[in-house]
């Protein structure tokens, strides 16, 4: 099961902390990344777009976005 650890309203820096959690040997994807540049303005309302892990490190994930 994968849990949001971040979100951002920017799709690159999205991006950009999946590659730092990958780095970090945390398997990391984005989501929402289409729907955020396709509907710019929705980018709030749906959260923006989502960076998930597994629940199991998830708070290690946290410590390495934040």
């Amino acid at each position: 099961m994968f849990t949001t650890v971040a979100s951002f309203h920017d799709p690159i820096e999205a991006h950009i902390a999946c590659v730092r959690l990958r780095a970090e040997g945390i398997a990391a994807h984005v989501a929402d990344t289409h729907m955020c540049r396709a509907n710019w303005e929705w980018r709030r309302t749906v959260g923006g777009t989502r960076v998930l892990v597994e629940e199991a490190d998830a708070e290690r994930a946290r410590r390495v976005v934040h």
